[in-house]
């Protein structure tokens, strides 16, 4: 029976890991027509809160647990921003900026603990990513209107690089029980 739950779980992440690989991929995309910036953006709510309410019913049969909750608090802000009665594409564009010098700091870190355990493979490949995102979004936020257009095709690129990292761990760990 554990054997079960444990494949739905790993059911989900795929699913979850997939949507997050298109989305990112879609909001990479977005820069040929910036005014479809807010529809993505919107869509993308509307299905990770579907997503997160179907996995809340799905799990433990009531929607307002704490997927329920979130997935419906992600499903309104989708549809008012795809209405424009919530401008989020700004106050996303600043969160992307920081987000990306925060996550580059995390993996330059890592990186270091890294080296100093002596996994130097590992290390290496995240010092590299860790250096480029604290770079990225350093850039972001000292150039912000000339670089503001390219913030999109940055974070549709990162969202779409952590699901597909994501997806191939979650298949690693599914051949290796099998």
């Amino acid at each position: 029976m554990a054997n079960k739950s444990v494949s739905k779980a790993k059911a989900l992440k795929i699913i979850q890991n997939v949507l997050l690989i298109i989305v990112g991929i879609l909001v990479a995309c977005s820069v040929i027509q910036p005014d479809i910036i807010k529809y993505l953006l919107g869509i993308a709510l509307v299905v990770y809160g579907a997503f997160f309410l179907f996995r809340s019913v799905y799990d433990t049969k009531s929607f307002i647990m704490m997927f329920g909750v979130a997935g419906g608090i992600l499903l309104g802000i989708g549809i008012a921003t795809m209405c424009d009665y919530l401008p989020l594409i700004q106050l996303m564009q600043r969160f992307i900026y920081i987000a990306l010098i925060v996550l580059g700091g995390l993996l330059c870190l890592d990186a270091i603990v890294k080296f100093v355990t002596k996994k130097n493979n590992a290390g290496i490949f995240e010092l590299v990513i860790g250096v480029i995102l604290l770079v990225l979004g350093i850039l972001f936020v000292a150039l912000e209107q000339d670089m503001a257009e390219f913030c999109w095709i940055a974070f549709g690129v990162v969202l779409a690089l952590y699901g597909l990292y994501n997806l191939i761990i979650t298949l690693i760990a599914l051949s290796k029980r099998a």
